[in-house]
């Protein structure tokens, strides 16, 4: 049976350049919520909540947390998504030599993707955030002052 190779002999150069215009992407275009996988997504939350407990984050806390929410989480795709979120800017990594380990923190951007997710959620369960509340509380009393 024939297989169909339709590549021309620029296939490699269109590669390479295809290559070099994804490294570049994540800087040109910002990621959504739905581009990320359940994976990612897991991860940036498990991240925050760490954080917000006062706890380091590494790749086995990581995974151990991942394990307890899904069956199909493993080791040798962890670190692939989690490179992935470093790419995009959701995330930022530092080795930790001594201890052998690389640990993960929550970066600017993948703290406002959570923010917009929780927000629209929140919206769409018709639930006020502190946020918007605060929100409406400062455009009710700017409108009270132009009157």
């Amino acid at each position: 049976m024939d297989e169909d190779d339709t590549r021309t002999p620029e296939s490699p150069a269109r590669s390479d350049a295809s290559l070099e215009h994804d490294r570049l992407l994540p800087s040109a275009e910002k990621t959504t919520w739905i581009e990320l996988t359940a994976i990612q997504r897991d991860c940036l939350e498990i991240v925050f909540r760490r954080e917000n407990a006062g706890r380091q984050c590494d790749e086995h806390e990581i995974l151990r947390a991942l394990e307890q929410r899904s069956p199909i989480a493993d080791r040798t795709h962890l670190y692939a998504d989690l490179m992935v979120l470093v790419g995009h800017g959701f995330l930022s990594r530092s080795v930790r030599p001594a201890e052998r380990t690389t640990e993960y923190r929550l970066a600017d951007e993948g703290r406002a993707l959570l923010l917009q997710r929780a927000e629209r959620l929140a919206e769409v369960c018709g639930i006020r955030t502190v946020e918007t509340e605060a929100a409406t509380e400062t455009f009710a009393r700017e409108r009270r002052e132009k009157e």
